[in-house]
């Protein structure tokens, strides 16, 4: 392998400590978000009937399978198997996470979903991704971006009052 293929491993390292900590951090976020998707699905969604229930839960699946697909799956493959986890990837990330920003709305939007979308793609790389094994990654990213868009439009994480907190 050349250095270009390795510019994302020399970036993100690979050391034990570090993804130690982040899979700590993976985890409670993890078990946060299911605690605030399990909280807004049955504390919002028990006053509708269960033909409406299962047909919002498949709507969020969808919605992320489709944008994660678009916005990072078909990139990020033609990406590593053109020019291995080089530097040209990077730009495809950058370039991919702003315009999945921009499709969000507003400023703030941008902001968050552009990072959401950076943090994904290196999911999606670190999983397997960087190593052309591709459906763990992806089912991956589309469930965690399906419980936060579920957790975003039902109230359980505020993101004004996120906004507000850290800008």
């Amino acid at each position: 392998m050349t250095t270009k293929q390795n510019y994302l491993d020399k970036q993100i390292p690979d050391n034990k400590e570090l993804w130690f900590i982040f899979k700590i951090i993976g985890i409670y976020t993890a078990l946060i978000l299911s605690v605030a998707f399990l909280t807004a699905f049955w504390g919002n969604s028990l006053n509708r009937p269960l033909p409406i229930q299962i047909y919002s839960a498949f709507h969020y699946l969808f919605v992320a399978a489709e944008e994660e697909a678009f916005y990072r799956f078909v990139p990020l493959v033609l990406a590593v198997e053109y020019w291995g986890t080089g530097e040209k990837t990077m730009v495809v990330i950058i370039i991919s996470s702003l315009i999945f920003g921009f499709i969000h709305g507003s400023y703030v939007s941008l902001i968050i979903a552009s990072l959401l979308g950076f943090l994904l793609s290196i999911v999606f790389l670190k999983l397997g991704g960087s190593k052309k094994k591709y459906l763990k990654p992806y089912v991956a990213i589309v469930i965690i971006h399906a419980m936060i868009n579920f957790s975003i439009t039902n109230g359980t994480i505020n993101v004004s009052e996120f906004v507000k907190t850290f800008f």
